[in-house]
């Protein structure tokens, strides 16, 4: 969808006030959902930011999810947006809908900004929650996709014989029974691997994830997601990824993110940034940094992906080493 639908356009005006007027709408992602809505309401004018489910990119349930994360957010007045109105079943909206402040334009992330983002991060973990339904337990970044295990699936599938592809495809919509079956062959006949993948997830398979007290996490950590202002991360915006869980999910994408854009260094320094302002080590970061390359599609900045992962799996087996002597 290039415009918002009618409908959530009339939800949105309705929840921004009985004079309001909509005078025009930005798609943010390639023209289509989440927009920036541009509005009036009598001599003032105003922009908020309306998210529709989709279905595709943005499922219903990340709508309650953003919600709850922007709820939280604003109880420890963390900076971002404010939500202003939730259509959680879409009984207004046409299809679930959240409608949020406007936080302004971020400029582009700088080297020396690296720092402020970890300290930023650490705001969010130093609130301690329990799991809940509508901010659940976070084991990876974006956990709406599991990349590792679609790879699983479409290995099964390439290795099974002709006879048994029907069986691979059945058992896969007994599990995931909203795909379709066009979809599931989509899926499984064209999701890559690699040996390093492979052996990756592997290693990951057999340790035990780490615990520790559960915080709130954002979900969804990349330098996009971050707001920028003369050299510093001044907010986080986007929580249809928010749950609960160990920070490393958080630390583990944002050090990967960084690592991408200026190299490893930069990742340390948002560790560093981290800890001090936790006043604590962050433990167990070369499990979550494996977690968060693995939890990446096949494509995206490949080489750059496997130099992490490679470096993370290399560090990981040296603390089971250490651990097991």
């Amino acid at each position: 969808m290039s415009n918002p639908p009618e409908r959530a356009i009339t939800w949105a005006t309705g929840a921004l006030g009985p004079d309001v007027r909509i005078t025009g709408t930005i798609g943010l992602h390639r023209g289509s959902s989440p927009w920036v809505i541009d509005y009036c309401d009598g001599a003032d004018s105003g922009r908020a930011v309306l998210r529709v489910a989709d279905w595709g990119r943005i499922w219903g349930p990340a709508i309650t999810r953003a919600a709850a994360g922007l709820t939280v957010a604003a109880e420890h007045d963390l900076p971002t947006a404010r939500l202003i109105a939730v259509d959680r079943d879409g009984s207004g909206a046409g299809e679930p809908a959240l409608l949020e402040t406007f936080c302004g334009e971020s400029a582009a992330p700088v080297r020396a900004a690296m720092p402020s983002a970890g300290a930023a991060l650490a705001v969010l973990h130093r609130i301690r929650m329990e799991p809940a339904d509508s901010l659940p337990l976070v084991t990876h970044h974006t956990p709406a996709d599991d990349h590792p295990t679609a790879r699983r699936w479409a290995a099964w599938y390439r290795h099974a014989a002709p006879a048994g592809t029907a069986r691979v495809v059945d058992e896969f919509l007994r599990h995931r029974p909203w795909f379709t079956r066009a979809a599931t062959l989509e899926l499984l006949e064209n999701t890559p691997t690699s040996p390093l993948l492979e052996a990756a997830d592997e290693r990951i398979r057999r340790t035990p994830m780490p615990t520790g007290a559960p915080v709130f996490l954002h979900g969804d950590l990349w330098l996009g997601n971050m707001l920028w202002d003369d050299g510093n991360c001044r907010g986080l915006i986007d929580w249809k990824s928010a749950g609960v869980g160990h920070p490393g999910v958080d630390l583990g994408s944002l050090r990967m993110r960084a690592a991408f854009a200026f190299g490893a260094r930069a990742a340390d320094e948002v560790t560093d940034a981290w800890e001090q302002a936790m006043r604590r080590s962050a433990d167990s970061v070369a499990y979550w940094d494996v977690v968060a390359a693995l939890h990446t599609p096949y494509d995206e900045q490949t080489e750059l992906r496997d130099a992490f992962l490679d470096e993370a799996l290399g560090r990981l087996e040296r603390d089971h080493s250490r651990a097991a002597g």
